[in-house]
């Protein structure tokens, strides 16, 4: 979990009773080079019948980038619960091989027609499209997303994301704006806006003007600040 000061924390402990007779104790530290979060779990002592505690498990293994474990994970709880969605986009999440997103594509059209009321299922969808390059449908999924919630910040990053892949800077641009608005102060929405405006479309001085923005509305939001530190630093060698 991204916490306000920017770092990666232990989630929400899960409390159970000791009869279920399992341990599970994961955290998340933002301890790598490339700004993945270091997953450090202990092995479940015996198997877990709590599908919600391996949903869990699964999702901290693909915040890991642990793809074979998330899998294990996300593909035990659906041979209980098919109809899980959380496990669902676990299991999307971890795919790899082309085969493994087209199987998984094909599954959640399948799941559509019961799980078709959620935002998360069509992001889901329309992401493994884009993973695939197949364009039209990532479109128009991701605008099935945001037709059921208009006001899905998710949603609009991930137009922003098919653009972008369009070579459509000016479109990437609007829509990562959109949801950068509606997101939280101190959100990744946000922080990605200030990606795109200062590696992307080249704009540093409205990446720091956000920044700046974030640091005095949300001053516990240390990511923004370190990212405002670096930016200026870097203009600062480049002048001289």
């Amino acid at each position: 979990m991204l916490s306000r000061s920017g770092r990666w924390g232990s989630p929400p402990s899960t409390s159970v009773k000791p009869r279920r007779h399992f341990r599970f104790s994961a955290s998340l530290q933002s301890s790598t080079p490339s700004g993945e979060p270091d997953l450090r779990a202990r092995e479940l002592s015996r198997p877990c019948q709590q599908l919600d505690v391996r949903v869990k498990l699964g999702t901290l293994y693909l915040a890991a980038r642990r793809f074979d474990q998330a899998s294990a994970e996300a593909t035990y709880v659906l041979q209980r619960e098919p109809r899980n969605l959380e496990a669902l986009l676990v299991l999307a999440g971890a795919t790899q091989t082309p085969d493994e997103i087209d199987a998984m594509t094909r599954r959640l059209e399948e799941a559509r027609a019961s799980l078709g009321h959620a935002t998360k299922l069509y992001l889901a969808l329309g992401a493994l499209y884009l993973r695939r390059q197949n364009l039209a449908p990532a479109e128009r999924t991701f605008r099935e997303a945001l037709s059921k919630d208009p006001k899905s910040v998710e949603a609009h990053m991930a137009l922003g994301d098919f653009y972008m892949m369009k070579q459509d800077v000016a479109q990437a641009e609007r829509e990562y704006q959109a949801g950068a608005d509606l997101a939280p102060m101190d959100s990744m929405a946000r922080m990605k806006l200030v990606d795109f405006y200062y590696r992307v479309a080249q704009k540093s001085e409205d990446a720091k003007r956000i920044l700046t923005e974030i640091s005095a509305k949300a001053p516990d939001f240390l990511l923004a600040r370190r990212r405002l530190a670096e930016i200026t630093f870097a203009q600062a060698r480049y002048d001289e």
